[in-house]
């Protein structure tokens, strides 16, 4: 029996560091990223990495001892075949993960610049990302687990929502935690909706402040994180989670409010820190029981320790880093 199954995107990453990178500011408007043109970028250092969604927070999972299944779908090509090697080396379960030979498509792919103040730019090709389908949905399988995480489902893939909520609703036993990415962000989340009849069953719903705000509107900009959880929970989930970087994170369960503050840390990349927190997050409900301020303090550090390192896993934490870390930080 696996603990969890984990929904999402497989992705091949390639992570370029540069300094060779200008900032250019506009008024009011997002900051560019700007290259000479025409010039040979000289790049500082570079790092592969198995990486979307459903593949970080696997490997986070188990690198947290947690037993973990990815479920997502890559093309058989070098990327896709060198995804695999990746989770062996692991020795993360591939058994779920759909190889298929779909015509001019090709395994996911991101390429991440990655400036001098730590934030990213990613240059992203969803491939047969895409086309998650019900037909690999395993229900063998998932009938097996305790929980499942589901994170981004990009393009149509998001379609087997739909598949996932009929699931939980055959086996109300099996517990649902959902991470939505930009894709079912992009969807109808009033009162009838297949997002607001999805989240009423998810046992643990993550997502960050710019995203709780685009679900429940802009009137929501400026409250506090106490009116952000308790809106966002009154979509159903039975455990809520807010994160926003170096403001910490929040939680909303059986009507209580909870927050901790972020980690001290020097950032390198944020890239994978939210998949660090969701699957570090998770793992100590698995392990600590409904401990909301454990959980976000296990979330917050595994997050701060993929930011401090170059690549969205290299930083990730052990069960025992976690937890000595967490023993010094509350003492403190």
């Amino acid at each position: 029996m696996s603990q969890v199954i984990t929904i999402g995107g497989i992705v091949y990453d390639i992570f370029i560091k540069t300094s060779s990178v200008k900032i250019l500011k506009r008024g009011k408007e997002a900051p560019f990223l700007c290259f000479n043109l025409g010039t040979k970028i000289v790049a500082k250092d570079v790092f592969f990495s198995t990486g979307g969604g459903g593949g970080n927070t696997a490997c986070a999972l188990k690198k947290l001892s947690i037993d973990c299944v990815p479920l997502g779908v890559i093309s058989n090509d070098n990327m896709g075949k060198t995804v695999i090697k990746e989770f062996d080396r692991k020795k993360i379960d591939t058994s779920l993960i759909q190889i298929t030979k779909k015509a001019g498509l090709k395994t996911a792919l991101s390429i991440i610049l990655s400036d001098p103040l730590g934030e990213r730019t990613v240059f992203t090709y969803r491939g047969v990302s895409d086309f998650l389908c019900k037909a690999y949905l395993k229900k063998g399988a998932l009938q097996k687990a305790q929980w499942i995480f589901i994170s981004h489902l990009s393009g149509r893939s998001n379609r087997v929502i739909k598949d996932l909520l009929q699931f939980k609703k055959d086996h109300p036993r099996i517990k649902i935690a959902w991470n939505p990415g930009a894709t079912e962000l992009k969807e109808n989340w009033k009162e009838g909706s297949l997002m607001s009849r999805f989240v009423k069953v998810t046992d643990c719903f993550i997502v960050n402040r710019e995203e709780a705000v685009e679900i429940l509107g802009k009137k929501f900009e400026k409250r506090n994180f106490q009116s952000l959880t308790q809106a966002l929970s009154f979509l159903g989930s039975k455990i809520t989670v807010i994160t926003d970087g170096k403001k910490g994170a929040f939680a909303r369960f059986e009507n209580k409010f909870f927050k901790t503050p972020s980690y001290p840390v020097k950032e390198v990349s944020t890239l994978g820190a939210g998949d660090a927190f969701s699957a570090a997050f998770l793992a100590s409900i698995i392990i600590n029981g409904e401990d909301i301020k454990k959980a976000l303090h296990w979330g917050v550090l595994n997050g701060a320790g993929v930011v401090r390192e170059f690549g969205a896993q290299n930083g990730l934490l052990t069960r025992n880093e976690i937890i000595e870390k967490e023993r010094k930080w509350v003492k403190s």
